[in-house]
């Protein structure tokens, strides 16, 4: 059982992550910052409880954010022109899908 409001906020940030809640995640991200704007607790080891938390958080937070681009790069490109990229098996990149059609003039 957590010991803080914020070492709850940290396992409920950790669970999200990991169950991909990428909605949870920015409910909880607010409450931590009025969390930490509150202060930290002045005990040490509550403290060095919740540093651990955070570092165990770090790594999933960071990929999260690199699925997150990697997803929003591949969006832009489905719904940039119509087309798809893909690579074949030599890793050789080649587009499917039609051409971007030319700008339309107004006469």
């Amino acid at each position: 059982m957590p010991d803080s409001h914020l070492e709850s906020l940290l396992l409920g940030t950790r669970d999200a992550l990991l169950s991909g809640d990428l909605s949870r995640l920015g409910a909880l991200s607010e409450e931590t910052e009025q969390a930490l704007a509150a202060g930290v607790p002045p005990d040490a080891a509550e403290a060095e409880r919740l540093r651990a938390l955070a570092e165990r958080n770090r790594p999933l937070l960071a990929a999260a954010i690199r699925g997150v681009k990697a997803a929003q790069r591949r969006a832009a490109e489905v719904a940039g022109h119509g087309s798809f990229v893909t690579y074949d098996a030599r890793g050789n990149r080649d587009i499917l899908g039609r051409a971007p059609a030319a700008p339309v003039r107004r006469a």
